[in-house]
């Protein structure tokens, strides 16, 4: 009988973290609506959900994904170029050093 206790608190520590899931997502659908009313009282941009045909959707996708595509491109250009100009100037920084040193 001394499995009992842990199977009690096994019960517990589930309805407990259930409990946090239902306060996070309730915390978030009211930040969401702060967020939304926000936007509709400063910006005028009201936030409509409506539904999208799937054509339109499957256009919309493309763009994202082409637009992140560029930007992870783009950094990966910037960062080889940083990395490339951090190791020239490494190299001839030591080159100038030996001689000074000789």
């Amino acid at each position: 009988m001394s499995s009992a206790g842990h199977v009690l608190d096994m019960i517990k520590r589930s309805s407990y973290n259930a409990s946090i899931k239902q306060k996070r997502v309730d915390r978030m659908r009211k930040i969401k609506a702060m967020y939304e009313e926000e936007l509709l009282r400063h910006h005028h941009t009201e936030i409509r959900h409506k539904d999208i045909d799937k054509q339109d959707l499957e256009r919309i996708k493309i763009n994202i994904r082409h637009q992140i595509s560029t930007h992870r491109k783009r950094k990966l250009l910037l960062s080889g170029v940083t990395t490339l100009v951090v190791v020239i100037a490494i190299y001839l920084f030591s080159k100038s050093m030996v001689l000074w040193v000789l």
